[in-house]
């Protein structure tokens, strides 16, 4: 029933709407403001539109209206309805009810929080260049000459040649300068090598002590710099400062993708250049990284193994730098490398450098590596991104098994100090990525791993009773989370992985990020705590949101209903996928946020202008389930969406019949061994219809068939809107057959037994869709004879007219009495116990019975029960049987 405001507001837009149609003759511009004011898509043909365009004929109706049944409806003009078009199963009944019991590892103790390896030392630092190698070059280059004491050597060399001497020789010596200006840049593009800064200037103050000043630099466009070791700044070098520069940094040329830095240090050394400050520039780059614009501007030394130590040669305006990337195999390699590490120190990176089999002596690979895109970085470490770990994990299969073992022996030396969790992850990383004969050396690592990770689940398992302190807890949701996200795709075999995503999940219900992929998601909502199941409906606003109300609760104008559940878990999962994409669902706890309202919905709620923005998942443990815009059937003159879902309608001729879009689901079949008046072959068991089908909301009236057909065979026909009977199942396979023939891509059918029982249930698992009993009220059936000993009703002894009495939760009339309803199937005695998918028995031999579902006019109430079976031969009639119809 509406609400006065939504009756208001539904007047109003159809005042509006009426606005519209009166303008027909104003001018486009003033037509088109109003339509998109109401928000509809213009169109200059309203008569002409297809029935895709979703547009109604235009009656005295008002808009918010159905034309048949008064029932509220949403505007079509606001968006695409979505429908549930197929499922798939994802957990039979039986794993579904019997999962995989898990060993009882404990919690974590304070000793699985400790290193694994407390007694391991740190190892050495490795430099760049060896000091050995480096001083001599860098005195070699910064020191002044001056003369010293006579040449005695040159003297008596001028003599014994007779020549005549005019100044003594004397010998040149060279000395460090007055003053060595070390600045060190320690921008965070710089992370990996500044341990080399700090080595640097350590070695520097051993050998010039009072002659060097040191400065640290975290900006390039600083406009002061800061002493190494006191919090005080200082000026940049002035003219007459007396001071030789001895620059530490790469002036901006690791970075390509973004010149700032190497603008603003072009414009320092031009300057330095000019005031004629003497300069040298140290920096960790590879021949092939260097840029002319920079790199000519003051002497440059390359700080790397393969370089000379020389001032590097004036570079000629054609030099190409290059700029690294997955094309390069030596970056390709030292990628991957660090896609198996939980986290990766500047001096781990430098020992992965140093272990490639090609370019191992490049220093700038390092730096190269440092800003790629696809790594997470931090003042102390870095990791591959999540999002493309799996990727480049994959890709470490592929390396030579004797770099795979160097890995891991990095790994183990650098990591032995961290946290346990660390050496765990990374050992099952490798060993999961190595092939078998290999990761057998470290089985027992591994196990130990497993065991770690299966106490953090059991430990976040617990409540909350103040085992651990809050902040330690939180850790350790980190911990764990950041384990998943690294690993989950890589690990997706291991038995602990679903229950620890659980375990975060639970901890962290207001988180709606995506769920790691890799996975299994019905293990994942199995190993969720289990609920008393629910019967609710999914329903979905106009701007997207979505809400799961349940199924006893009226459905207010504005929402859509999309699917009805059952649900046994306070947990299911949804995901938007757009073409190509690969699903990432997100947890959404329905029981204790019944509403969703996520940005990413509004995507697949989209104007009738747009279609395939994307397709809505839903898993709920045993199903994933798609949904989809709606794309209006070619038969559908017209189709919208009211309080019971969606509906088109099919025109034939001066006849209109609404149909019901059924979306696909499960049901228990048949009745359960309490229910009343039961009989023995209505044995109960699963059935999954995994597609969704059109069903007419009414059985076929008189008139319906008269105007196919040309005669009415009905033995009741004082009224053309009652059910056509008196009709045999050969009888409508013809009017299906002419009706087929005549109205393009319409695929009419009989329904399937099951689709019959589904749609007739609505969700319900009473006697009736109405309950667990009826009345005349609700019914056409032999009043007399009521249901379990209930009360006594009217017996109309005829059929009645269609929609005369209440339709079920799915907006489908008189499925209960009135007539029996031919159904596809030929008669079987019992259906069995075993779950069904898509269940039709088709009989060869037509001559044998068919099934009726329903009851009739004349049938007590024990028989139209929704789980009760009739059956009659094929090519018989009788003034009860009727039909309704199926498309698809």
């Amino acid at each position: 029933m509406l609400s006065d405001n939504s009756s208001k507001a539904a007047l109003g837009r159809a005042h509006l709407l009426q606005m519209l149609v009166d303008h027909a003759d104003a001018g486009s511009e003033r037509q088109m403001a109003l339509a998109d004011v109401l928000g509809f898509d213009f169109s200059s043909k309203i008569g002409q539109l297809k029935p895709e365009q979703g547009v109604t004929e235009l009656t005295s109706q008002l808009p918010g209206f159905t034309s048949q049944t008064g029932t509220p409806r949403l505007p079509r003009g606001l968006f695409r309805p979505l429908h549930a078009q197929y499922l798939q199963v994802a957990a039979s009944e039986e794993q579904w009810q019997n999962p995989a019991s898990l060993a009882n590892y404990g919690v974590l103790s304070d000793d699985d929080q400790l290193p694994w390896d407390e007694a391991a030392c740190v190892p050495p630092f490795q430099p760049l260049v060896p000091w050995t190698r480096l001083w001599p070059r860098l005195h070699q280059t910064v020191s002044q000459r001056h003369k010293a004491s006579v040449d005695v050597a040159g003297l008596t060399e001028l003599l014994a040649q007779a020549k005549w001497v005019q100044r003594l020789p004397r010998q040149t010596r060279q000395t460090w300068p007055a003053k060595v200006h070390l600045i060190l840049d320690f921008s965070d593009r710089l992370t990996p090598y500044w341990d080399d800064w700090h080595w640097l200037a350590d070695n520097l103050s051993k050998l010039l002590k009072d002659r060097l000043l040191v400065s640290v630099l975290y900006r390039s466009d600083a406009t002061a710099l800061h002493s190494y070791s006191s919090p005080q700044t200082r000026p940049w070098p002035q003219p007459n400062s007396h001071q030789t520069l001895l620059i530490a940094s790469d002036l901006g040329m690791l970075d390509n993708a973004r010149p700032y830095a190497r603008q603003i240090w072009q414009h320092r050394l031009q300057t330095f250049r000019r005031q004629g400050i003497p300069c040298l520039v140290a920096a960790p780059l590879a021949y092939s990284q260097l840029l002319a614009e920079a790199a000519n501007l003051l002497p440059l030394l390359r700080l790397s193994s393969d370089s000379s130590l020389r001032p590097v040669a004036k570079l000629s305006p054609l030099h190409q730098a290059n700029v690294y990337g997955d094309d390069d195999l030596a970056y390709r390699v030292l990628l991957t490398l660090l896609a198996m590490a939980t986290r990766a120190e500047p001096a781990l990176l430098r020992a992965l450098r140093l272990s490639l089999p090609m370019q191992a002596d490049n220093a700038g690979l390092e730096g190269a590596v440092w800003l790629d895109a696809r790594l997470n970085t931090s003042a102390g470490a870095c990791a591959v991104n999540e999002a493309v770990a799996a990727e480049w994990q994959r890709a470490f299969s592929a390396l030579d098994a004797a770099l795979q073992q160097q890995l891991l022996a990095c790994l183990r030396r650098y990591h032995a100090g961290l946290p346990q969790m660390i050496h765990h992850e990374e050992t099952l990383l490798w060993s999961s990525r190595v092939n078998p004969e290999l990761a057998k050396s470290e089985h027992g690592h591994a196990q130990e791993a497993r065991g770690f990770f299966h106490k953090l689940t059991q430990s976040l398992q617990e409540d909350d009773s103040g085992q651990y302190h809050r902040a330690a807890r939180h850790l350790l949701l980190n911990m764990a989370d950041h384990h998943l996200q690294h690993t989950a795709v890589s690990l997706s075999g291991e038995a602990y992985l679903n229950r620890l995503s659980v375990a975060v999940s639970r901890n962290r219900p207001m988180d709606t990020q995506p769920l790691p992929v890799g996975l299994d998601w019905a293990a994942w909502l199995q190993s969720q705590p289990d609920i008393p199941p629910q019967s609710v409906n999914l329903l979905q606003h106009q701007d997207g949101a979505l809400v799961i109300d349940h199924t006893d609760f009226q459905i207010e104008l504005g929402w859509q209903r999309l699917l009805t559940l059952k649900l046994d878990r306070q947990v299911l999962l949804w995901s938007v996928q757009k073409a190509g994409q690969t699903l990432h669902y997100r947890p959404w706890h329905w029981l204790q946020q019944p509403v969703l309202a996520d940005p990413l919905l509004q995507s697949v709620a989209l104007p009738l202008s747009q279609l395939h923005a994307g397709d809505l998942w839903l898993h709920t443990g045993r199903q994933q389930i798609c949904l989809n815009q709606l794309v209006a059937p070619a038969w559908a003159k017209e189709w919208g969406v009211d309080r019971f879902g969606l509906y088109a309608d099919l025109s034939f001729r001066s006849v209109t019949q609404r149909f019901r879009w059924i979306e696909p689901g499960s049901f228990m079949m048949g009745s359960p061994t309490s229910e009343i008046e039961r009989y023995d072959d209505e044995v109960q068991h699963a059935v999954t219809l995994t597609k969704g089908f059109w069903l007419a909301d009414t059985a076929c009236t008189q008139l319906f068939w008269q105007t196919v057909m040309g005669e009415n065979p009905s033995s009741l026909n004082d009224d053309p809107r009652k059910p056509v009977e008196t009709v045999s199942w050969d009888d409508v396979q013809q009017f299906i057959e002419v009706l087929n023939r005549q109205t393009a891509s319409l695929n009419s059918r009989l329904p399937k037994e099951a689709e019959w029982e589904y749609a007739c249930r609505a969700g319900t698992e009473t006697p009736f869709s109405f309950g667990v009993n009826i009345t005349p009220q609700q019914v056409n059936y032999y009043g007399d004879r009521p249901y379990a000993n209930g009360e006594e009703g009217e017996y109309r002894g005829t059929t009645m007219a269609v929609k005369s009495l209440p339709a079920n939760a799915w907006g489908l009339f008189e499925m209960h009495g009135n007539v029996w309803e031919w159904c596809q199937d030929g008669w079987q005695e019992t259906l069995g116990s075993e779950p069904m998918t898509d269940p039709l028995f088709d009989l060869q031999d037509l001559d044998l019975d068919r099934v009726m579902r329903g009851g009739s006019w004349i049938t007590i109430g024990r028989e139209v029960r929704s789980a009760f079976r009739g059956r009659y031969q094929s090519g018989n009639s009788d003034v009860e049987i009727g039909f309704r119809l199926a498309l698809g």
